[in-house]
């Protein structure tokens, strides 16, 4: 299926793809369980974090600002979000965390899920105390 001048791919309208194409991981089947393990453990968790600390997305989570600081405001209990398309990211996130960051020279502010961060050290040579 080719679309073309809509910026839509055919995986966003449902069409199926080939087994190929949906599997890209060249990572082993056992290392994958591992991650996804250690993953689901991160997720059911509570929010590890606290208004003030410092947090960066994780390597692997398929988000912007990976290893770039991002500061905690607030947060909140891990509510489901049902709201929007079934296909998009934040349909049944469990946004508990709000973290501003600059973009640009501009401050946003965003919900995010917890378990998608780490604590941010800053840049080697250049750690955040």
């Amino acid at each position: 299926m080719k679309i073309t001048g809509l910026g839509i791919y055919p995986g966003a309208l449902g069409a199926e793809r080939d087994d190929e194409d949906n599997d890209r991981s060249s990572i082993l089947p056992e290392a994958q369980i591992a991650t996804l393990r250690e993953v689901y453990e991160r997720y059911r968790a509570p929010c590890p974090f606290k208004p003030g600390d410092l947090v960066t997305p994780r390597k692997g989570m398929a988000m912007r600002g990976e290893g770039k600081p991002h500061l905690v405001v607030a947060t909140q209990d891990g509510t489901y979000h049902w709201n929007g398309e079934t296909s998009t990211r934040g349909y049944g996130a469990r946004l508990d965390m709000r973290t501003i960051k600059m973009y640009d020279t501009n401050v946003v502010a965003h919900w995010d899920e917890s378990w998608m961060f780490e604590p941010y050290v800053g840049e080697p040579g250049n750690q955040v105390s």
